[in-house]
């Protein structure tokens, strides 16, 4: 049933990238692992070996990235202008686009059990400390783990116009 599920939401997001790229995640009958292969020639398009997990793509400025699940079973990010090295380290336990991700490429990332925002390459901008952080209207919303919720200008992130309480 897992490898089903893994084919099936592979496909699902391989549909949507595929007019745009010539990647996918293929198993690799000669290292025994999952790789980004090139669909025009079945040759690997990267030295990056995968898990069993390929979560999702998007867009940004042209470039898209990959989350993606690691060998050791922690969760990163390649992007497609160089699929030899992660953009952000796979050291994270989750990772999600955290609001619309063509607009400004930030992630929000659990490590831990705490969340915080990276950007597409892989900057800590708000450290790991949060129970939880969720993106809604160009803005974040973060729980500390004590004390009240709070909330930041998704622009404000990017830009680095901000303070935590």
């Amino acid at each position: 049933m897992k490898k089903v599920f893994f084919v099936f939401s592979t496909l699902i997001a391989l549909g949507f990238a595929a007019n745009c790229q010539d990647v996918q995640v293929r198993y690799n009958n000669e290292i025994k692992r999952y790789c980004l292969t090139n669909t025009r020639d079945n040759s690997r398009a990267g030295n990056i070996e995968l898990g069993d997990n390929f979560q999702r793509v998007a867009s940004y400025e042209g470039t898209w990235y990959y989350i993606v699940r690691g060998l050791n079973n922690m969760y990163g990010v390649i992007a497609s202008s160089d699929f030899n090295r992660w953009m952000v380290e796979s050291q994270y336990t989750d990772i999600h686009f955290l609001g619309s991700f063509s607009d400004f490429g930030l992630f929000c990332v659990k490590k831990k059990g705490s969340w915080g925002i990276v950007d597409q390459t892989g900057k800590v901008l708000i450290p790991c400390q949060y129970q939880s952080c969720a993106y809604n209207d160009q803005n974040v919303t973060f729980t500390p783990w004590e004390g009240k919720n709070f909330m930041l200008r998704y622009h404000d992130i990017v830009n680095g116009n901000f303070q935590l309480p």
